[in-house]
């Protein structure tokens, strides 16, 4: 059996919208799919419980689960009127260290922390010394008090200070409010950052500037879940492909962009029509 070129961590979830059957979920499950379709041999290190079934994924895609007795669960409500939904946490599996990454893993080429609640310890992340690390921050943004009926709120900015650095941060505008100027400060000697900003791309920090990279037309955005996992993994796959931190954002704006014109992980898009959405816009 190979071993990963590409380890996600975090936890996968079970994620429940309205009154439909429950879902499989995470910034983990969305990233490998993502970087699975890109031709990476995928790992992902995660914990959940006997309550979820993993058919969503494609096969080939390698576990190594912690079982826990139960599956990390988000209930997601949409508010009256406009605003942002709201996310309640309703069960957490087992943290994650670097005892639960089989050891061969450690020298993955790409590795993706990707945690949903702060479940992964960020000391593990030092322990890949031959792999370009990425980071998606949001895991360890998120303020959670234990209850099951109150909202997740955010942290600020300075929650950042538990992370090592790191080659690649990821971060969306709506995981802090306090603006790029003050995020610039946080980074330390973290040399690439990336911002994603839905319908109007990314703000990219490389070489001690922001700049804006574009988005790419969508023909009809039905679902936005996951799309800034599936820019992440794509990021991190372009980025150790050309060395190139512009071009990979432009790469994963591309297939972010595909990814919410359908529902769920069905509509994480492959390679080639990354590469065609991009051509298309020359």
């Amino acid at each position: 059996m190979a071993v990963p070129d590409f380890v996600v961590v975090g936890h996968v979830t079970r994620d429940l919208i309205g009154d439909g059957e429950p879902r499989l979920g995470g910034s983990a499950a969305y990233a490998a799919v993502a970087a699975h379709n890109l031709g990476r041999q995928v790992g992902i290190v995660t914990s959940f419980g006997p309550d979820l079934a993993l058919d969503a994924l494609p096969s080939g895609i390698e576990i190594a689960n912690t079982s826990a007795p139960q599956t990390t669960t988000f209930r997601n409500e949409a508010p009256l009127g406009s605003g942002p939904r709201r996310q309640y946490v309703t069960a957490q599996a087992s943290p994650l260290d670097v005892e639960q990454v089989p050891w061969p893993w450690l020298d993955t080429q790409v590795l993706l922390a990707a945690p949903v609640l702060g479940e992964v310890d960020a000391t593990m992340l030092g322990r890949f010394q031959k792999s370009l690390v990425g980071v998606e921050a949001q895991g360890w943004l998120r303020r959670w008090d234990g209850s099951t009926e109150t909202p997740l709120a955010q942290r600020g900015l300075a929650t950042l200070a538990v992370l090592p650095a790191v080659g690649v941060l990821f971060l969306s505008e709506e995981d802090f409010a306090e603006g790029l100027d003050r995020l610039t400060e946080e980074l330390g000697q973290t040399p690439i950052a990336l911002v994603t900003q839905a319908s109007r791309g990314a703000q990219l920090w490389w070489q001690e500037r922001w700049q804006a990279v574009p988005a790419y037309p969508v023909a009809r955005e039905i679902d936005s879940t996951g799309a800034g996992d599936v820019f992440a993994a794509a990021y991190l796959v372009r980025l150790s492909e050309t060395r190139d931190p512009l071009t990979a954002a432009r790469f994963a704006n591309a297939m972010a962009s595909l990814s919410v014109e359908g529902v769920g992980m069905e509509s994480v898009p492959q390679r080639r029509a990354v590469e065609e959405r991009m051509a298309e816009d020359g």
